[in-house]
């Protein structure tokens, strides 16, 4: 687990206003100023805070939908954003998908009522359990 990475993500989190976090949306402005409008996931942020690893692609033109890109991943057999968090911050694709994208929450019908708030203290689970279960026996 690359827990720098994390924490830098936690404190990038910490000081984003309301209005640059929406789980509701995907990402539908860019002011191509490493800024974007609305995102739908805390990982959205990343070409803002890591560009040298980051990068914001436009994937439909036609609707302006962008989407994240790690300029460094190695796994050409899934090249999903799920794998490309979990190569990133060396963590299981299901963590990924739990903590970025909120699979579970998109399963009962909770995200739109994802904040901040909530995927900062599901990084910090993922540090606690893994400091805790690393240095256990």
């Amino acid at each position: 687990m690359n827990i720098k990475r994390i924490q830098t993500l936690i404190e990038a989190l910490k000081v984003l206003p309301d209005s640059k976090f929406d789980f509701k949306m995907l990402v539908t402005e860019y002011d191509h100023k490493n800024q974007c409008g609305t995102v739908c996931c805390a990982a959205g942020h990343l070409p803002a805070i890591d560009s040298e690893n980051w990068e914001w692609i436009l994937r439909d033109p036609e609707s302006d939908v962008w989407s994240i890109n790690y300029k460094n991943f190695k796994n050409a057999k899934d090249t999903t954003t799920a794998s490309q968090l979990a190569e990133y911050f060396d963590i299981p694709v299901r963590d990924a998908l739990r903590v970025f994208l909120r699979r579970d929450a998109y399963f009962i019908g909770m995200h739109h009522d994802i904040t901040r708030q909530h995927v900062i203290a599901a990084l910090d689970s993922l540090i606690y359990n893994h400091n805790k279960y690393t240095h256990e026996g």
